[in-house]
């Protein structure tokens, strides 16, 4: 399954009472998420961005959003007002964590290093 994808800390017993609670992707954001026929969000106004703190936390084994990728979000944002931050957790010693990291087995480790950010503004 794509959410759970190489995550080694989802709790493999529970994969199916997950899978269970999920329902299908709308087709008009799976178009947007294809760009088909130029449908893909845009962001015109940044104003809203101008000094938001933001922070896009990162697990090693999500298939989805390598390190590279949400970096560079993090780069965009900050570029356009944004007070983005970057943790790619595998810097935090904390290995294995995929997409759906809230229902991971380390999820608490995962929000002491959200609350530490918050704490440090």
């Amino acid at each position: 399954m794509k959410l759970v994808g190489k995550s080694s800390q989802f709790p493999r017993e529970h994969i199916g009472v997950y899978t269970s609670s999920l329902s299908p992707i709308p087709p008009r954001l799976l178009y947007q998420r294809r760009n088909v026929r130029g449908s893909q969000l845009k962001v015109t106004d940044f104003s809203s961005y101008r000094g938001k703190r933001i922070l896009v936390m990162t697990g090693t084994a999500d298939v989805d959003h390598p390190r590279e990728l949400d970096g560079a979000i993090v780069e965009w944002l900050n570029q356009n007002g944004a007070k983005a931050d970057f943790i790619y957790l595998g810097d935090r010693g904390i290995v294995g964590n995929g997409h759906m990291m809230m229902l991971e087995n380390n999820s608490d480790a995962l929000a002491e290093q959200v609350v530490s950010w918050i704490e440090s503004a």
